[in-house]
């Protein structure tokens, strides 16, 4: 729960006037939560359409635009500097938003949702969903940067247009004009200190020279980006309907990627008839070309991406895109959130619409006329039956299984191979990196020829060795199968989700000054550690210790009834080392890195 307290009596048209003429400024309130008091906070009213549709019938839960060190540097609310409050006037049921914002989150880097009850100078306002800010703390949570080009795929007509004459599409279509980045002020708004030049430059070369686009687009993220957009479907984004709510940023890597934004409508809400949602064409903006959807249709006019875009709707439909998977997550949501709902003084749909909405369209007419609300689940349905027997998706890609590595923990010394079982599969390439970004990743042909670990020729198991072995170096990697129709990755969420593992150092390990006749002690080269064990297989029933030249204790085992005992001595830095058993020391260990 969030108490609001505004002192200004005129607050309402001046947070309007602010909102209409696009004024980056707050007026000063009030926010309690938890008891704690947190005074001086900028609020504003924010959205689109959402906002419109309160103001023409005169409903007052507006959505909130919180910043709270607006006055006080950096005071934060748990840590958030700002809060998104969003209103759900255009969804019956309350949780498309949330439902589809944890489903994008396994694919890309997504905001986070939750529930707020909002009070208004002591008025209950209702339920809101509370939206992470895409902004810099965002950046640094998901990416661990934020200080790359980052702009927001919203039109800015508060900006200086540089040619008054031209005839301005503000769509964030990222259409290329000309090379003077302030032709691109109306259609982009710019969220980083600096970041004009490289979005230009991006733009130049999707449109222009669409075979180098790999070089300033995370290309892996868009085409998720895309297939997250069109399986659920969203509408109200640059793939499908309406060109914009979405964010995109460049990481160091000089890649820029595509952030989600703005999921309220997702599931079939408010923009079409029910029977153009459920068959919405996953190459809607591909053919018939669109002129301002370029990046559409670069990517899906490169065949590799095509296919792997393709792989990507069939994993979501496999893995999310299910009522069965579904329906239980969305009753969990409901039923927590129904008397907040029930006692919300604005909500604009019955509870028999909030309950309804889920399996079944209703038809409202709140707004105009006859608006068209899909249900979820039946959306979900019918479209995943339209989706199944499209005839892209419907082609049969390989199948992967038992992908392993032959080094669970792999230091400099070793060669690391990895294999894989595929089938129905003509080319099988094994993608990696060492980019500490997670991007750039290489492809290395794998072979099915008894050559390379990958145990007898034509049986299916295709191996290849990693060409790293630098200290400390983080390797992903992933499997990349296809044939002449279809593509199929392992794991499915590649590249944002891969096989990783960190080069460790090796050790050499040397024993001197040993001092009984009883015992063995022995280096193991291949586990990195000592053996221990006596001469005529007794056991041993004694502490084990090792100690530091300055006499610490830093390693001890307490064995009971063993034969062998292995101290592991990978995580100690070189040097000497005491070992002692029960009472007595018996050797000097030599580690050397």
């Amino acid at each position: 729960t969030i108490e609001l307290t505004i002192t200004e009596p005129k607050y309402d048209s001046i947070l309007h006037v602010f909102h209409d003429q696009n004024l980056d400024t707050f007026l000063i309130a009030t926010l309690k939560m938890d008891g704690v008091t947190y005074d001086s906070i900028g609020i504003q009213y924010k959205g689109n359409i959402t906002y419109m549709l309160q103001t023409w019938f005169s409903n007052p839960k507006y959505s909130f635009n919180i910043d709270m060190d607006w006055v006080k540097p950096n005071q934060t609310l748990l840590g958030y500097k700002k809060v998104k409050l969003n209103n759900n006037c255009t969804d019956p049921t309350f949780v498309r938003e949330v439902v589809s914002a944890k489903i994008h989150q396994f694919y890309l880097p997504t905001y986070r949702c939750n529930y707020v009850k909002v009070y208004l100078n002591g008025n209950y306002m209702g339920l809101y969903t509370n939206q992470e800010a895409v902004n810099k703390q965002f950046l640094d949570r998901t990416y661990k940067t934020n200080d790359g080009p980052f702009f927001k795929g919203n039109p800015n007509s508060s900006q200086a247009k540089c040619n008054p004459l031209f005839d301005w599409n503000s769509d964030p279509n990222l259409v290329w004009y000309v090379a003077d980045s302030c032709w691109y002020y109306d259609n982009y708004e710019i969220k980083s200190d600096y970041g004009w030049k490289p979005l230009v430059r991006m733009i130049d070369t999707l449109n222009n020279y669409p075979s180098k686009i790999k070089d300033v687009l995370n290309v892996d993220r868009a085409l998720w980006y895309f297939a997250v957009s069109n399986v659920l479907p969203n509408l109200d984004t640059y793939n499908n309907k309406y060109i914009h709510n979405y964010f995109i940023y460049q990481q160091r890597d000089k890649l820029f990627h595509m952030i989600p934004w703005d999921l309220n409508e997702t599931f079939g809400s408010l923009y079409d008839t029910l029977g153009n949602v459920y068959n919405w064409d996953p190459l809607k903006s591909f053919l018939p070309k669109l002129a301002d959807r370029p990046l559409v249709f670069q990517l899906l006019n490169d065949s590799s991406y095509f296919k792997q875009y393709f792989a990507h709707i069939r994993t979501i439909i496999n893995e999310v895109y299910d009522s069965t998977y579904l329906h239980p997550i969305i009753d969990s949501l409901q039923n927590f959130i129904y008397n907040a709902v029930e006692t919300d003084p604005y909500h604009e749909f019955t509870m028999n619409e909030f309950l309804n909405n889920v399996h079944n369209p209703i038809v409202s007419n709140k707004y105009w006329p006859a608006v068209n609300y899909c249900g979820l689940l039946d959306m979900v349905n019918r479209r995943k039956e339209f989706l199944l027997a499209y005839p892209e998706i419907a082609k049969v890609p390989p199948v992967i299984t038992n992908t392993k590595r032959n080094i669970a923990q792999p230091v400099n010394t070793d060669m690391v191979w990895v294999t894989t079982t595929v089938t129905n599969a003509n080319v099988v390439d094994l993608m990696f990196t060492t980019n500490k970004y997670g991007s750039f990743f290489q492809p290395i042909k794998m072979y099915d020829d008894g050559l390379h670990h990958d145990s007898l020729a034509s049986d299916g198991i295709y191996g290849v060795m990693i060409p790293c072995n630098d200290v400390g170096a983080k390797v992903q990697y992933y499997i990349k199968a296809q044939n002449n129709n279809a593509m199929k990755f392992d794991p499915q969420r590649a590249e944002y989700v891969t096989y990783s593992y960190i080069i460790g150092i090796n050790y050499s390990v040397k024993l001197i000054d040993s001092e009984t006749k009883d015992l063995l002690l022995f280096p193991n080269p291949t586990t990195r550690d000592v053996t221990i064990k006596y001469k005529d297989d007794s056991e041993i029933n004694s502490e084990i210790a090792v100690f530091d030249m300055l006499g610490n204790k830093i390693l001890s085992l307490m064995p009971e009834n063993e034969k062998e005992i292995h101290i592991q001595l990978q995580g100690l830095s070189s040097g000497v080392y005491n070992v002692k058993i029960g009472n007595s020391f018996i050797t000097k260990v030599v580690l050397i890195k």
